[in-house]
């Protein structure tokens, strides 16, 4: 598929990975196996096998969107689709649209592109394209992906796919899992960095990198000790869910010897200074001291 293909569908997704700086390119129908062969969505992947379940959070929130089924990190989880409209469209359509609708370049990336063709004076489809910025709206007409809640600490990236065609604006927009997901997990992407800030409301994920979880534990002042009960605590838990992760993800993460990301979690919990209040070699003796104890508890993994 590229270089971070798995060949089996799924692709190697990094903490660093974004919509704009990485392109997934797969087989497609100009290719020898015309678009048949293990590096392809479209035959591994697309549909997507997962079975989801639409639930109501709250009033606040709305609508949010579960998976029922486990999700092992790097599957393709669904195609985020709708009308592709360009800036004049979008901007004649209501504030719900805009709630809805996801930018498939920014403005950064077509000034570029637009100061490249001007450079080469190369006239082209691509270039004319690319001078206008475009969205997915799926208001009107879409897909499950749609429910899909901003999440502060997402468990899925949403990426740009190329199969039949490499140029940009002909690419798939495909949400890909970051991380193992657990069956009856809520699914999360990042809106991007200025949405809470446009929108006007603080968020209600509620996950671990949230703004109302991160205020809770500074409200605590907690001390070493709590801190430490409490982390081994929610290792537990993570524990007694990777106990009932299917046997197919635990062979694929001790196989290819990648971090769990749960370690990662971890440790940005007990690290972040907004969270322990702490002098830093504090922070880092506890974050030692627990993953000793994660070392101990997990041998037999």
């Amino acid at each position: 598929m590229n270089p971070c293909s798995l060949g089996d569908g799924r692709v190697f997704v990094n903490s660093d990975a974004t919509f704009f700086n990485m392109l997934v390119v797969g087989c497609g129908k100009k290719c020898v196996c015309k678009g048949q062969c293990r590096n392809s969505l479209s035959s591994t992947s697309l549909p997507s096998p997962f079975k989801f379940e639409i639930f109501r959070r709250s009033d606040d929130v709305g609508f949010g969107l579960r998976t029922l089924s486990n999700i092992p990190q790097g599957c393709a989880v669904v195609q985020f689709c709708g009308e592709v409209l360009d800036q004049k469209a979008m901007s004649r359509r209501g504030a719900e649209s805009l709630d809805y609708a996801f930018c498939l370049q920014s403005f950064e990336e077509s000034e570029i592109y637009e100061k490249l063709a001007l450079a080469r004076s190369v006239k082209c489809e691509a270039f004319s394209a690319w001078r206008n910025v475009a969205y997915i709206d799926p208001t009107r007409k879409g897909n499950i992906a749609r429910f899909i809640s901003h999440g502060c600490f997402p468990n899925l990236v949403m990426l740009r796919y190329a199969e039949n065609d490499l140029r940009l604006n002909r690419a798939r927009a495909i949400l890909f899992a970051s991380q193992p997901i657990l069956g009856g997990s809520e699914l999360f992407f990042d809106y991007g960095s200025q949405y809470l800030s446009r929108a006007g409301f603080k968020c209600q994920c509620g996950t671990m990198w949230c703004d109302s979880v991160r205020k809770r534990w500074r409200s605590t002042y907690p001390t070493h000790e709590e801190i430490m009960k409490k982390s081994l605590a929610y290792f537990a838990f993570l524990e007694r869910s990777i106990i009932e992760y299917d046997a197919k993800a635990k062979w694929y993460l001790r196989k290819t010897g990648v971090v769990r990301p749960e370690y990662v979690h971890f440790l940005r919990i007990i690290l972040l200074i907004e969270i322990v209040p702490h002098p830093l070699p504090d922070r880092m003796e506890i974050a030692f001291r627990v993953l000793l104890a994660m070392e101990n508890r997990t041998r037999k993994f």
